[in-house]
């Protein structure tokens, strides 16, 4: 399912993006679901990945996305839905959380430059320098480490191992 829909966002165009659509209604869940919120950000259909993603509800209760694709799947619809100011709000809040909780906030590099591009492009505000500042400092996703986000790799030989280990035992602890 997830490879299909890796496949399909890959591809891009109308025609994968219905069949990617059809793919999420039947598993709305997981990496795959995540994978087409940022296919539905490509294809400006920014309410459906808003939904996806469940932004409205970690707005409303202060919940800090749990993992870097989420975090940046909201931030990415902010910013593409045009709300700058709330975005830089949302991630100084999200900042501000981390810290407090000695956790790494995990933004994308492109998310960054988009944010910087906006930053420099109008006044500057000390709150919104020092934003910067300090996300300079944080650990950045890229190209590199998507893969590692998306695709978990697994030990095949690790989990068979254990499935086989663990048969026989079962096999011969009966007897």
């Amino acid at each position: 399912m997830m490879f299909c829909m890796a496949a399909f966002y890959k591809i891009g165009g109308t025609e994968e993006f219905a069949k990617a659509k059809y793919l999420y209604k039947r598993h709305s869940k997981g990496r795959s679901a995540k994978i087409f919120a940022l296919f539905c950000l490509n294809q400006n259909e920014i309410d459906q990945a808003v939904e996806i993603v469940n932004l409205d509800y970690c707005w409303q209760n202060n919940i800090l996305p749990k993992e870097p694709v989420q975090c940046n799947l909201q931030l990415l619809c902010l910013i593409k839905s045009g709300k700058m100011e709330f975005t830089m709000k949302i991630l100084e809040k999200w900042s501000d959380m981390a810290n407090a909780r000695n956790k790494n906030l995990k933004i994308s590099s492109e998310i960054f430059n988009m944010l910087k591009a906006s930053i420099e492009s109008g006044p500057l505000k000390d709150r919104e320098i020092s934003l910067y500042e300090s996300l300079k400092k944080e650990d950045f996703i890229t190209n590199l480490t998507i893969e590692k986000l998306v695709f978990e790799p697994v030990d095949w030989n690790e989990k068979t191992t254990k499935k086989r280990h663990n048969n026989y035992n079962n096999k011969y602890d009966k007897h």
